[in-house]
């Protein structure tokens, strides 16, 4: 049976684990499809969203790791956004210049 995971949290947010840690994971236990979907950065102190500094290290690290990985899961480069009416909308022009998966 293959399966799939669109959702995981890792030291760059309320996670924990480096995002090579979780490839390899999944990797191991058959999944065939992962979403590195960390919390993205928020306009205000929190204790579940990764620092905006962190963003692109982030970014950087789930592309490597689809390299080095690559024919053996497909891996997606996302992130989950807060929905706050005035402060982050899906339409914010930072999200689309990401340009995630």
């Amino acid at each position: 049976m293959q399966w799939t995971n669109y959702h995981q949290h890792s030291q760059y947010d309320d996670g924990t684990g480096s995002i090579e840690a979780h490839v390899a994971a999944a990797i191991r236990q058959g999944v065939v499809c992962l979403g590195c979907s960390g919390h993205a950065p928020l306009p205000f102190e929190n204790c579940w969203s990764m620092n905006k500094s962190a963003l692109k290290q982030y970014l950087d690290n789930v592309e490597k790791a689809r390299q080095k990985h690559s024919g053996q899961i497909q891996l997606y480069k996302s992130l989950e956004f807060d929905f706050i009416p005035e402060v982050v909308t899906p339409h914010d022009s930072y999200i689309k210049e990401l340009k995630l998966d």
